[in-house]
């Protein structure tokens, strides 16, 4: 019993797995006949499937295109049902049919089709059984050749009127064949077009008759040919190519060539038909319109044209812009009047066109949003052939900047010699030799009224010399030399005296004549305050030589004194934390637990004594000594100091985050003691920190570089933040964090020194950052 339900249970499991298979299988087939659906929708050809019984089953969207029905208006039909089918075919689709059910292919047949709206057409159809049995049916492929067919009845119906008519052509007709690659046939037009008779084409052969083709045109029409060739009879195998070819005797001539390709019986190219015709003239007269409409619509000037209606029919972009709108079809139809203000001047236009007269003038006009404008109108009448006018055309000049500046400058004219009357300075313009313009400054410098000064010519206001060293620069000036356009020179006055001036000259223009622009200033006090001012100078930079040298005098005495205090501190501090240390060591027995306490608060005093003299004396040599300004490679430093830390703690796991290729000008010895200090600082801050991480780098303010510090540490709280650089200025305990206090100090002296500031910036519990720049 056992091994029989041992039998079932396999049965049960193999007609389950052989189901789950199947619907695989079934999945995976209709995933493929739905790809397969996919392609033959895309197949220019007519594919469809009919049973045996010739009832349509499916047609692609090709098949739909050939016969005007629908897929849905075909399916569940026979050709005959679906009146598909001439009467006339019957036999031949029955035999067919007969076929196809002995599972043979037929075709390719040609046959006739009956399209929906009635309009017969020949295809060439293939038919293939598929599948056995009752799941056989048959799949028909249908390409549509009427226009084959109707080109191969028309040549065997008009051969001959063809040759007729190709050899009386106009055009000049090739056939050039693609088996032996010569002219089969050229029309006798060819003498006419380009020179040479048809047997003198026919003998050059398409390798020279190629050559005839214009350098630049060549690609053009092979790539043409070419994409002629690989399409199908059925396809369109017609294009017209337009190209340069070389006369016998005229030079290049302008062709247009309607090339078709021919293809025989199994779709293969036999051979290229042309048909040339000479568009020399039409081209000339298309490029010479191209170049007159392209003129237009680029013209900076709005040109408009009109009917002889006064309707507008054509505007370009210039005019379009001026009058406000967004395109052309704003403007166009429109009477183009209507944009302007004067009914007066709309007479005179309309009036002097009447007369076949043109019309040039200014008037106001408004644009579309209401803004006026002043404008230039120049109109006129275009005539046709035969001397009747056909339309107007104007051309329109926004002249409003114009008169807003002629406005402008008339005001400015008046503001000018206002101002040009109270200036301090003279100011005079000199056509030639003589002033043309004087202000009443200038004359008055000289000890003249500027009734006595305006065209008179500069050699009678002047002494000899000095007009000789005038002329002199003038001459220099024109020459092209270097000649600045301010000088000092010497002027005498009308009475003789002598006084120094500063000549600011340029050339201008002036009445619409070259002119020289002439400032004076009068400049003798300056010069009298320039020499006192050079005089003090002079004293003052002795006095700075002197309090220099007491400076340095001074400075020499304080390092003195520093280095003597320091020698006569540390013995006294020394004898106490030795003999401390004594008492420690050999009364041990008799001090009780206070006195060891005191005694060591002794030492620790002394000992911290000694460090803050130790920082006291390194504040003193930041601030005193020389400073030697060199190329400093702070990112190098920086990893150095980085490393001699962790090696004073490896224990601990500090990330170390450095920028490189940071390099600074100053004195390298301060730059590493700053360093040392900021990074010290926040290697100690850190100290409680499981992952701490100290970076060094640089951030760009307003194209200058900032450096930084920046650790994860305690951090400080802000309200403090002008404590931190003060001299033993702490925001922690020393039971905390050990330190003397002196260190930010000497950073900040060391960064002043360099022309510099340091800030910082922190929160507690969120490490801190210390910026500085040099």
């Amino acid at each position: 019993m056992a091994g029989k339900s041992k039998v079932a249970l396999d049965k049960s499991y193999l007609r389950a797995s052989y189901a789950s298979e199947r619907k695989q299988a079934e999945g995976a087939l209709r995933e493929l006949e739905g790809k397969l659906k996919q392609r033959l929708e895309c197949l220019p050809d007519a594919i469809y499937i009919n049973d045996l019984n010739g009832t349509f089953l499916y047609g692609n969207k090709a098949a739909e295109r050939m016969t005007g029905y629908s897929r849905e208006e075909l399916i569940g039909k026979s050709f005959l049902e679906a009146g598909l089918l001439p009467p006339e075919y019957l036999s031949k689709a029955a035999r067919v049919q007969e076929l196809n059910a002995a599972g043979k292919p037929t075709g390719p047949d040609e046959i006739e089709l009956i399209r929906k709206d009635g309009r017969r057409v020949f295809i060439e159809i293939s038919t293939y059984p598929i599948g056995e049995g009752d799941n056989a049916e048959v799949m028909g492929i249908a390409r549509d050749i009427t226009g084959r067919k109707q080109m191969e009845e028309e040549l065997c119906e008009s051969e001959e009127k063809f040759r007729s008519v190709l050899d009386n052509s106009l055009d000049m007709v090739y056939r050039l064949s693609l088996e032996t690659g010569r002219y089969d046939y050229v029309s006798p037009s060819s003498r006419k077009l380009l020179g040479y008779s048809p047997e003198e084409f026919i003998a050059l052969g398409s390798e020279h008759a190629t050559s005839l083709i214009h350098p630049d045109d060549i690609d053009r029409l092979l790539e043409n040919v070419i994409a002629l060739m690989a399409r199908t009879k059925q396809d369109d195998t017609a294009s017209i190519v337009e190209y340069r070819i070389k006369h016998k005797e005229l030079g290049y001539r302008w062709m247009a060539d309607n090339i078709s390709v021919m293809h025989d019986d199994s779709n293969v190219p036999v051979a290229v038909v042309g048909n040339l015709r000479d568009i020399t003239e039409q081209k000339t007269a298309e490029e010479e319109l191209r170049i007159k409409e392209n003129a237009l619509e680029h013209s900076l000037n709005a040109i408009a044209m009109s009917d002889m209606e006064g309707n507008i029919t054509y505007v370009n972009n210039a005019c379009v812009e001026m009058w406000g709108n967004n395109n052309k079809e704003e403007l166009l139809g429109k009477p183009y009047w209507v944009m302007l203000q004067s009914n007066d001047v709309l007479k005179d236009i309309v009036g002097a066109m009447m007369q076949d007269q043109s019309w040039d003038g200014e008037l106001a006009a408004k644009r579309k949003d209401g803004k006026e404008l002043h404008i230039h109108v120049l109109s006129g009448v275009v005539k046709d052939s035969s001397g009747n006018p056909i339309q107007t055309i104007s051309a329109f000049i926004d002249i409003t900047e114009r008169k807003e500046a002629e406005q402008t400058l008339r005001e400015s004219e008046e503001k000018f010699r206002n101002l040009v009357e109270e200036m301090n300075d003279g100011y005079c313009v000199l056509q030639g030799s003589r002033a043309v313009f004087a202000n009443t400054r200038s004359a008055e410098m000289f000890g003249y009224t500027v009734e006595e000064v305006m065209g008179k010519p500069v050699q009678e206001l002047l002494p000899p010399e000095i007009v000789s060293e005038l002329w002199e620069m003038r001459a220099r000036r024109q020459r092209g030399d270097a000649v600045p356009e301010q000088y000092e020179v010497a002027m005498v006055r009308k009475d003789g005296t002598s006084f120094t001036t500063e000549l600011g000259i340029r050339i201008i223009e002036y009445s619409g004549k070259p002119a020289l622009s002439v400032v004076i200033r009068d400049v003798t006090e300056r010069k009298r305050a320039e020499e006192e001012v050079r005089r003090l100078n002079e004293e003052l930079e002795q006095r700075v030589i002197e309090r220099t040298t007491q400076l340095q005098a001074v400075n020499q005495e304080l390092e003195a004194f520093a280095y003597s205090v320091s020698h006569d501190l540390r013995a006294p501090l020394r004898s106490i934390d030795g003999f401390s240390q004594i008492l420690l060591e050999d009364y041990i027995d008799t001090l009780d637990d206070e006195g060891k306490d005191y005694l060591q608060r002794v030492r620790s005093a002394s000992q911290r004594m000694g460090e803050l003299i130790d920082d006291l004396l390194g504040l003193s040599r930041v601030t005193r000594g020389e400073m030697l300004h060199e190329a400093v490679d702070l990112s190098a430093m920086a990893q150095m100091i980085s490393t001699q830390l962790q090696q004073t703690h490896p224990e601990r796991q500090v990330e170390f985050i450095i920028t490189p290729g940071q390099v600074a000008s100053g004195d390298a010895r301060l730059l590493r003691a700053a360093l040392e200090n900021l990074l010290a600082n926040a290697w100690k801050f850190t100290g409680n920190r499981a992952s701490a991480k100290i970076e060094f780098g640089c951030v760009d303010d307003n194209g200058q570089t900032v450096y930084f510090v920046r650790d994860n540490g305690v951090g400080f709280d802000m309200t403090y933040v002008n404590k931190l650089f003060g001299a033993f200025q702490r925001l922690h305990s020393p039971s905390e964090f050990e330190g003397t206090g002196i260190g930010l100090a000497t950073v900040q002296r060391i960064i002043h020194r360099h022309g510099g500031d340091i800030w910082a910036e922190g929160a507690v519990g969120q490490g801190a950052t210390f910026y500085f720049k040099l």
